[in-house]
């Protein structure tokens, strides 16, 4: 340390300034992840299930883009609909576009309320995103893009909305980094104003805010280095890092400016001999605090803990080390010796003796307040909920929530829980009867505003051939179930579109959902929840429900209601028998 306060200054300062500079570098090139997909749990089994899932049912992410009219019979909505979805095929990176098949026809009470409104005034699309492979910025490019379309088809008597969670979790992503860029200058000039009040010196202001400047540099500049994206979680990290690097050297500054020693070099050493056994050991724990996090599932939590206990361990080096050569070149103050450090607050001050005093004269009455507020503590922390909400995490105001809000007041919604349903004896499914009464059971669950499945795909004639005896795998041979009935028909799916609630009635509700499932099937099934929806609750760990084998086929196909069933199945928008329709009613575009 000697060596450091004479002759090592320089060098010191130039290794700094090095190291400073080459983190900065990186520091600047630090990318942001604009999808948030480090915020998804790290659940391998859960992921397996995921992939497994868009596997079979062609399921992606998905962006709601919905065309309302006030009148909707005032002008031709099909030349309007296929303009809109014209221009957004030449968007990359969307996969499919799902359509309503006909906005003039009748449809089916189970599709009623899916892609198009009771009235019929509102007409949906869904975007299918394709798997990106970036940090999220061709993802922000796209919603940008049909963002823009949207806005220049709006007008006085047309409004056309757009939503979905990957929106929603791109809105608030960009929300929180617009706060940041706003309140992380704020709070350097706070903690710059409360440092000069304490220490009536611009030095004391000075050498704190620069130890926290350099600790976020180096902090984030390794974070970069690893190939890292900053995303909501951790782009908290600066102000945290700011607050916390400043306690070190704000108590070895005060110590040396009230010191008693003449000699300099003297006064920096007992200062720093004085407080950096303390200042350590409250950087451990701070640190080891920070660490714990590495036990969260979710990759965000983890990296956040990680980086932030080392910016402790920075903050610590630099608020020891960096301090002391930095007040190597200053003069120690006169009017400091005799005096205590907060001597000129007065009022304040003599409140922080009193209960310095006490602390010292009543040991016993300290620890006992200490373990009872703990245990007060312990009992109201067990009673905290987490509740993200996405939807009302934005203003009233905000025109994505208010084009969320006009979507639900008229179709199904965006928050759906997937339920997907595999026969764990490998068995095909041989009758729909079991699944149609678990939509209708879960039809009457709160929260749920409408459920889809297999069985919805199914016309009235051939419900009526399964109900005589006829096999299941002859009446699909003229029906596409594909996007809720697999290819082996050994699994099968069930959407269950929800209100726009949070995660802790969500919990809830996918926990109902599936006990209710569980209820209805008996063994031989393996429900798992899955979904956008569900990715956003995260944290749930539901038991794959057996339920007993309830699939039976009976008696032959009575041909003539065969031919009837593959008569009335060509729609008149969808084309030729070989067409296949969506669970919406609707065709996929396979252009």
């Amino acid at each position: 340390m000697q060596w450091l306060l004479s002759r090592g200054r320089w060098p010191f300062l130039f290794l700094v300034g090095a190291i400073t500079l080459f983190l900065g570098y990186h520091c600047l090139q630090l990318k942001v992840d604009r999808d948030n997909r480090s915020m998804d749990a790290d659940n391998e089994a859960q992921k397996a299930i995921e992939a497994e899932f868009e596997e079979l049912f062609g399921e992606r992410d998905s962006i709601l883009v919905a065309i309302y009219r006030e009148n909707p019979g005032s002008d031709s909505s099909g030349d309007l609909l296929g303009e809109i979805v014209a221009k957004l095929r030449e968007i990359d990176g969307i996969e499919k576009i799902i359509r309503p098949a006909a906005t003039g026809s009748e449809l089916a009470e189970s599709q009623r309320g899916l892609l198009i409104s009771e009235n019929k005034s509102m007409v949906g699309l869904r975007l299918l995103l394709a798997p990106l492979d970036d940090e999220g910025e061709q993802l922000s490019h796209l919603i940008e893009e049909v963002k823009s379309i949207a806005a220049s088809y709006t007008g006085e008597d047309i409004r056309v909305a757009v939503t979905g969670l990957p929106v929603q979790k791109f809105e608030v992503g960009e929300l929180l980094r617009r706060d940041q860029k706003m309140f992380a200058p704020l709070s350097l000039l706070v903690l710059g104003l409360v440092l000069v009040v304490v220490t009536r010196r611009f030095s004391g202001m000075g050498f704190p805010l620069l130890v926290s400047v350099i600790t976020i540099c180096w902090t984030l500049g390794v974070y970069a280095l690893f190939e890292n994206t900053l995303n909501v979680i951790t782009s908290l990290l600066p102000p945290v890092i700011m607050t916390i690097s400043v306690a070190t050297t704000i108590h070895i500054y005060l110590d040396w400016l009230h010191g008693t020693e003449a000699d300099p070099r003297k006064r920096i050493l007992k200062a720093v001999k004085n407080l950096y056994r303390p200042c350590l050991f409250a950087s451990l724990t701070t640190a080891i605090g920070f660490l714990s996090l590495l036990l969260s599932e979710t990759p965000a939590v983890r990296l956040f803990g990680l980086f932030a206990a080392l910016g402790v361990g920075v903050s610590f080096f630099l608020g020891v080390v960096g301090i002391a050569v930095g007040l190597s070149f200053l003069k120690p103050p006169r009017n400091g010796v005799g005096k205590g450090p907060l001597d000129h607050l007065g009022a304040a001050h003599r409140m922080l003796d009193r209960v310095a005093e006490m602390t010292v004269n009543h040991p016993r009455k300290i620890i006992f307040g200490a373990l009872l507020v703990g245990a007060l503590g312990v009992i109201g922390a067990k009673q905290v909920e987490t509740d993200t909400d996405l939807l009302h995490f934005l203003g009233p105001d905000h025109p994505l929530r208010e084009d969320t809000e006009l979507i639900d007041d008229h179709l199904a919604g965006i928050s759906t829980i997937e339920l997907f349903l595999k026969q764990t004896d490998g068995d095909a499914i041989e009758s729909s009867k079991a699944l149609a009464d678990l939509q209708d059971r879960l039809r009457s669950v709160p929260h749920v505003r409408k459920v889809f499945g297999f069985p919805d795909l199914l016309p009235e004639l051939a419900v009526t051939a399964e109900q005589s005896g006829v096999p299941l795998s002859e009446i699909l041979t003229r029906i596409d179930a594909e996007p809720y009935l697999s290819e082996t028909r050994t699994a099968a799916r069930i959407s269950v579109f929800t209100d726009s609630i949070g995660t802790r009635e969500g919990k809830d509700l996918v926990k109902e959902v599936v006990e209710l499932a569980g209820e209805v099937l008996g063994k031989g099934f393996a429900v798992h929840p899955v979904g956008e929806f569900y990715r956003v609750i995260g944290g749930i760990t539901v038991e794959e429900l057996s339920c007993r084998p309830c699939f039976d086929s009976r008696g032959d196909w009575d041909r003539v209601s065969l031919h009837r069933l593959r008569a009335s199945c060509d729609h008149p928008e969808c084309g030729p028998p070989a067409s296949r329709r969506s669970h919406d009613g609707v065709c996929r575009n396979r252009s």
